[in-house]
C-alpha cells in the first residue's frame, strides 16, 4: 500500500514539474506572459475587494430589512410606500396609512371600500 502512495507522490511531483517547466518556458519567450499573469492577479484582488465590499452590504441590508420587517410586524409603517409611519385612518373600513399615499385616493388600498373621510392618527411605538 505504501509503494502506490509513493508512486503516486512521484507521479503528482512529476506532473507538477512538467507544468512548472511548461510555464517557465513560456515566460522566458513572451515577457508579456508575466505582465498578463500580474493583470490576473490584479483582477483576482479587484474581485475579492468587490466580494468584501459586497458581503458588507449584504450585512447592512439584512440589518435594514429586519429593522423594516419589525416594524410592519409591529404595524407602525405604511404598507403602499414601505417608508412613513402611519398617520391616516380611513373611514369606514380603518385601514390606516401614511399621509401622502393616501392623499388623494378614494377608495381604501386593501379593501377598495369607499373612503368616506380620513381621521389623523397618533402611534406611540
Amino acid at each position: 500500500m505504501s509503494y502506490d502512495i509513493n508512486y503516486f507522490c512521484n507521479d503528482i511531483k512529476y506532473i507538477i514539474n512538467i507544468s512548472f517547466n511548461s510555464m517557465f518556458k513560456k515566460i522566458n519567450k513572451n515577457p508579456n506572459y508575466v505582465k498578463f499573469l500580474y493583470n490576473i492577479n490584479n483582477q483576482l484582488e479587484n474581485e475579492k475587494n468587490i466580494n468584501n465590499h459586497l458581503t458588507e452590504q449584504l450585512k447592512n441590508d439584512k440589518i435594514i430589512i429586519n429593522d423594516l420587517k419589525f416594524k410592519l410586524e409591529r404595524n407602525i409603517i405604511c404598507s403602499i410606500c414601505l417608508d412613513k409611519e402611519l398617520s391616516i385612518c380611513c373611514i369606514p373600513c380603518g385601514h390606516t396609512y401614511c399621509n401622502e399615499c393616501i392623499n388623494n385616493a378614494k377608495n381604501c388600498f386593501i379593501c377598495k371600500s369607499n373612503i368616506a373621510q380620513t381621521i389623523k392618527i397618533y402611534i406611540k411605538v
